[in-house]
């Protein structure tokens, strides 16, 4: 059993941004990860992208709902990837990893099909969506942007 075990930090660090800006950064940081000589690992979605940890058994998503509930058609698809991206970090070589996920939202599908590593049962579930509300690939998109100093001109210009 794991309860009780008394839990010993040598060393956390961070991975964003913000801590990996100056020249060799990144590298001096998953250098540390992969020496063993980081025990915990803070960090953004820059986590999730392409990094291979050994050793990594735990991940935990802080308010997943933020990346949900983005005013964008495709937020749900994106969180679904990402989710499932980094849920992949947990347990890669032995298989014994658990992933952790805050959400205010645990019934969201895009949360349901990530917990059940089902990407078919998701897509065919957002396509269905995006069919029902004429959205892409069963319709286009488009962005148009009118920027301009005098907000009459470009409130005419948009009409």
């Amino acid at each position: 059993s794991q309860r009780g075990r008394e839990l010993r930090l040598r060393c956390a660090a961070r991975l964003d941004r913000d801590t990996v800006r100056s020249k060799g950064a990144l590298e001096r940081v998953l250098a540390d990860v992969h020496a063993g000589r980081v025990d915990v690992l803070v960090g953004t979605q820059m986590i999730a992208k392409g990094h291979d940890f050994a050793r990594m058994r735990l991940v935990g998503v802080v308010l997943a709902d933020v990346a949900l509930s983005l005013p964008d058609f495709r937020a749900a698809e994106r969180s679904f990837a990402l989710l499932a991206q980094v849920a992949g970090r947990a347990g890669r070589r032995d298989g014994r990893g658990r992933v952790l996920i805050q959400t205010f939202q645990p019934e969201h599908p895009a949360l349901r099909f990530t917990l059940a590593h089902d990407a078919k049962g998701f897509a065919a579930g957002e396509l269905e969506l995006r069919r029902a509300l004429h959205y892409p690939p069963f319709s286009r998109a488009a962005l148009v942007r009118i920027e301009c100093a005098d907000a009459d001109a470009a409130a005419a210009l948009a009409s």
